[in-house]
C-alpha cells in the first residue's frame, strides 16, 4: 500500500511553538558551522563532542568551508569543544540531544591564544530547522511526571497532534493503524506476529516506563531514511548507564478501601492491585563500560461479577438419564442459586469471581565504548504477562498466556570523514488463549435452550529478524546518508474449537436429534513468512545559512507471503470461485517500488521556520487481514462446516463427537470456496 503526499508549499508548516526535530532513529546529528568574529568560515577547526554523563567523545574537523557534521551521537547531554589556530578555544556545555534530532548550530570563535578558553551554556534550538517531518516526543520527564493509568506510557501519545492510540494500535494523521510501525531502539517491537501493535496483553508496552529515555513519533514528510512506513513510526529509546550509579524503586498500590464506589453499587467491590519494581544503572569501567537494568511486575486480583442462566438440577438429571454421554457437559455448570419455577430448564446463577492479571518484565542494556570511535550497545527484554477471566462455568475460565523476547545489538563506527551504524534486531512473541473446557475434550451444546458453553484453543507465534546498515558522509555543504535494511517476518497459528451441537427443543435434546452441528476444524500449526528488502540514499543540503533542502529516494521490496508447507489457497475471479493461484505467489510482487522524498526547512528567525515537502510512502501488508485468512489445512479440508439437522442425522453425527471423527466425512471434493480473496 502507498500514499502520495501533496506539495505543502501553499500550506507550509509555520513552527511558532517549541518543537524539536526527531526521527525514528536512535541517534542525533549536529550540523555545525565555525566562523570568525566577522562571520567568515574557519577551516580545519577540530571539533569534539563529549557526553557529559558517560565521558564518551566523538571527534571530527571542519572542512574548507568551516562546515562539519557529527552523526550517530547517542542521546544525552554534551559539551562541544572547537579548537582552531589563532582563536580562543570555544566550549559549549549542556547541549541536550534527543533521539533522531537534527540540529543546526553556529560556533563563532574569538581571536586569541588557543590556550585561552571561552565557555558558554549551549542553547538547544526550540524549532526544527533541518527537515520537513512532523515530530512528537514523550521525554523521560513527561513520562514520569504526567499522570498515567498503571504506568502505561502509550496514553501520552494521544497528546500529540494527529495521533490516536486505540486497541494498542496507533493511527497517525487519519491514516489506518496498519500503516504505522513500532520499534524499540530502532528494532521491530510489535506485540503481534500478524499485525503492528504496541502489545498483545498487559499494561507494559514493550518496555517498562522505568527503562524509557524517550518515545519519539515521526510522521509527515520524513526523509528517505525513514521507512518502510505509511503513516509514521513510534520509536522507544531506552536508558543507558552513566559514570554515576543511579537507581529507583517504585510501588503502585490500589485497594478497594481507597477507590471510588461505583454509583450503581452499595459497596466497593474487592480489588488488590500491586505494581512494583525498580532500576539500577552505572559504570562497570568509567568512561568505558556501562549497564542499566529494570524489573517491573504487577499482580492484580479484582472482583468480577459472574452471572448467567444455567441448567437446573431437575433438568440436567432428566437429560443425563436419557443421554448419559451429556453428563460431562452439564457437570461444567454450577447449580442455580436463585429461585426458579418448577419444571424450568434454567435458573439464574450469580456469584463473585476474581479476575487475575500478572506480569514479570525484565530489561537489561549494556554500552561499551570500545575506543573513542567505536561504540557497542546491546539490549535484551523479556516479558511474561498472564490474564484470567472468570466465567459462569468455573471449568471454562478463559486465560491468556504470553511470552515475549526482544533484543537489539547496535555498533557505531565514527571517523573524521564518515560514520556508520550497524544494527541487528530480534523480536519473538508467543500467545496462548485457552477456554478451559477445550482441555476437557467435551463437545459443546449451544443454541436457544437458555444455556451455552463452548471452548476454543488459539495459539499464536510471531518472530522477526532485522539487519540494518546506515553510512553517513560529509562533503562540504552536503550531508549524505545511504543504507539498507533486510527484515524477515514469521508468524503461525494453531486454532481449533470443540464441536458445537444445537437443539431446537428439549425433546430433541433428550433424543439427541440436533438441529445444527458446527464443526470448526480451524488450522493445524503453520508457518507463514515474508521478507522486506530496502535501501535509501538522501542528501541534506545546506543551501544557505537559512535554508536546508532534503532530497532522496527510498526503495523497498515486500516479498509475497508464503506458507512453509504450501497451504495458502487464493482464488481469482469474483466471489472467490475462480482458479487457484500458486501458493508461492498469491499476488504479484512489485519489484519497482521507489519512494522519492523532497523537503525543505527555511529559518525566518529564531522563532519561526517554514517547512514543507512531498513524498511517496509505502509499507508491507500485515499477515492479518489477508494471508492468514487464506490458510487451510489442505485444499480439500474446509476450515468450518455447518451441518443441518437432516445432514447430521444422515451422516450419524451425534453428540458427543470430535473434529477428527467428522473430518473423513467432509474431506475431498473440489476444495473450499474462499471467504477471503486477494486480487
Amino acid at each position: 500500500m502507498s500514499r502520495l503526499a501533496p506539495w505543502l508549499l501553499a500550506g507550509a508548516l509555520f513552527v511558532l511553538a517549541p518543537a524539536a526535530g526527531r526521527a525514528q532513529v536512535n541517534t542525533a546529528t549536529i550540523y555545525g558551522a565555525v566562523t570568525d568574529p566577522s562571520g567568515a568560515s574557519v577551516a580545519q577547526a577540530s571539533v569534539t563532542a563529549t557526553n557529559e554523563l558517560t565521558g564518551v567523545a566523538w571527534n571530527t574537523a571542519a572542512d574548507a568551508g568551516g562546515e562539519f557534521t557529527l552523526t550517530f551521537l547517542p542521546p544525552g547531554r554534551y559539551t562541544v569543544v572547537i579548537r582552531a589556530s589563532g582563536f580562543k578555544e570555544k566550549r559549549a556545555t549542556g547541549l541536550e540531544l534527543a533521539a533522531g534530532q537534527q540540529m543546526r548550530l553556529r560556533f563563532p570563535l574569538e581571536l586569541g591564544d588557543l590556550a585561552e578558553s571561552v565557555t558558554v551554556t549551549a542553547e538547544t534550538p526550540v524549532i526544527n530547522t533541518a527537515n520537513a517531518q512532523q515530530e512528537y516526543s514523550v521525554t523521560n520527564l513527561r513520562a514520569l511526571e504526567l499522570p498515567t493509568s498503571n504506568r502505561d506510557w502509550s496514553a501520552l501519545l494521544n497528546l500529540g497532534a494527529g495521533i490516536t492510540v486505540s486497541n494498542n494500535a496507533v493511527a497517525v494523521n487519519g491514516l489506518p493503524p496498519d500503516g504505522f510501525r513500532f520499534t524499540v531502539d530502532g528494532a521491530n517491537a510489535s506485540g503481534s506476529g500478524e499485525s503492528e501493535t504496541l502489545t498483545s496483553l498487559g499494561y507494559i508496552k514493550a518496555v517498562s516506563l522505568e527503562a524509557i529515555r524517550e518515545v519519539a513519533v515521526v510522521s509527515g514528510i520524513a526523509p528517505a531514511e525513514t521507512g518502510p512506513t505509511l503513516s509514521g513510526n513510534v520509536n522507544v529509546v531506552t536508558k543507558s548507564g552513566t559514570n554515576e550509579f543511579h537507581g529507583s524503586l517504585f510501588e503502585n498500590n490500589r485497594v478497594e478501601d481507597v477507590a471510588a464506589r461505583n454509583q450503581f453499587l452499595t459497596t466497593r467491590p474487592p480489588l488488590t492491585f500491586n505494581q512494583f519494581g525498580g532500576s539500577l544503572g552505572g559504570p562497570i569501567l568509567r568512561n568505558k563500560l556501562f549497564f542499566f537494568g529494570v524489573y517491573e511486575g504487577y499482580r492484580s486480583r479484582a472482583f468480577a461479577s459472574v452471572n448467567g442462566n444455567v441448567p437446573t438440577r431437575e433438568f440436567r438429571d432428566m437429560v443425563t438419564a436419557a443421554q448419559p454421554s451429556m453428563k460431562a457437559f452439564f457437570d461444567t455448570f454450577p447449580l442455580p442459586n436463585s429461585a426458579y419455577a418448577p419444571g424450568a430448564v434454567t435458573g439464574f446463577y450469580q456469584s463473585a469471581g476474581s479476575s487475575k492479571e500478572d506480569s514479570d518484565h525484565y530489561s537489561i542494556r549494556g554500552d561499551y565504548n570500545i575506543t573513542s570511535s567505536n561504540l557497542l550497545s546491546v539490549r535484551f527484554t523479556q516479558d511474561w504477562p498472564f490474564q484470567l477471566t472468570p466465567r459462569v462455568s468455573p471449568a471454562n475460565n478463559r486465560t491468556f498466556d504470553v511470552k515475549t523476547k526482544k533484543g537489539v545489538v547496535s555498533y557505531i563506527r565514527s571517523a573524521p570523514a564518515w560514520s556508520a551504524e550497524t544494527r541487528f534486531g530480534y523480536n519473538r512473541f508467543e500467545r496462548v488463549r485457552l477456554d478451559h473446557i477445550f482441555s476437557l475434550g467435551v463437545s459443546a451444546i449451544t443454541g436457544n435452550l437458555g444455556f451455552s458453553n463452548s471452548g476454543e484453543l488459539m495459539e499464536n507465534l510471531g518472530e522477526n529478524f532485522s539487519f540494518e546498515e546506515v553510512v553517513a558522509l560529509h562533503r562540504g555543504r552536503h550531508s549524505i546518508k545511504y543504507g539498507g535494511l533486510f527484515q524477515m517476518y514469521r508468524s503461525g497459528r494453531n486454532n481449533e474449537t470443540v464441536p458445537e451441537f444445537r437443539y431446537a427443543t428439549v425433546a430433541d435434546l433428550m433424543a439427541n436429534r440436533p438441529s445444527q452441528v458446527t464443526i470448526s476444524f480451524g488450522v493445524r500449526p503453520y508457518t507463514l513468512y515474508n521478507w522486506v528488502l530496502g535501501g535509501f540514499i538522501q542528501d541534506d543540503f545546506r543551501f544557505s545559512e537559512k535554508l536546508m533542502i532534503n532530497f532522496g529516494v527510498r526503495y523497498d521490496h515486500f516479498s509475497v507471503p508464503r506458507e512453509k508447507s504450501g497451504r495458502l489457497f487464493n482464488r481469482t475471479g469474483p466471489f472467490g470461485i475462480g482458479p487457484y493461484t500458486s501458493p508461492d505467489s498469491i499476488w504479484d510482487a512489485n519489484w519497482f517500488d521507489f519512494s522519492p522524498r523532497l523537503g525543505f526547512a527555511y529559518s525566518l528567525n529564531k522563532k519561526t521556520a517554514i517547512r514543507g515537502g512531498a513524498g511517496k510512502f509505502t509499507t508491507t501488508h500485515n499477515h492479518f487481514g489477508g494471508p492468514v485468512e487464506l490458510i487451510q489445512n489442505a485444499i480439500d479440508e474446509p476450515n468450518r462446516v455447518i451441518f443441518t439437522g437432516a445432514e447430521a442425522l444422515q451422516l450419524r453425527i451425534l453428540y458427543p463427537t470430535t473434529n477428527a471423527a467428522v473430518l473423513p466425512l467432509v474431506k475431498g471434493g473440489v476444495g473450499p470456496i474462499s471467504t477471503t480473496v486477494i486480487s
